[in-house]
């Protein structure tokens, strides 16, 4: 499968930081995870992530609901608090999305109400 032959590739990379990146920008995904916590992503890949030393490329692809993933630990950071700077674009983000729902629920609740709905 396509996980295992861009990790065989990756084993012999002689350059492994800039390789994992080129393999993960060409995926339809576009790979490149950046940083992120245990509460964004599925709870076994970051458990085999995370035990993981730093620049260490997983033995194997790790199997999450939307395929398999080829893990490259770039880096790791204790949890912490973000600065309103780092904060902004995400809390910015989550505001439209449920001002997206709020809109999308009301407009579902009137077309229900107005809908002849026939057994």
């Amino acid at each position: 499968d396509t996980a295992t032959k861009i990790l065989q590739s990756l084993k012999s990379s002689s350059n492994l930081d800039e390789d994992f990146l080129k393999a993960a920008n060409a995926q339809k995904q576009n790979g490149y995870m950046g940083w992120f916590g245990r509460e964004s992503m599925p709870a076994n890949l970051f458990d085999k992530a995370y035990k993981y030393k730093v620049k260490r490329l997983l033995n194997a692809p790790v199997k999450t609901k939307h395929g398999y993933n080829v893990v490259y630990l770039l880096n790791k950071k204790s949890a912490g608090k973000l600065s309103y700077t780092e904060a902004q674009p995400k809390i910015e983000q989550m505001l439209k999305q449920q001002k997206v729902m709020q809109k999308l629920k009301s407009k579902m609740e009137k077309l229900y109400g107005s809908a002849q709905i026939v057994y």
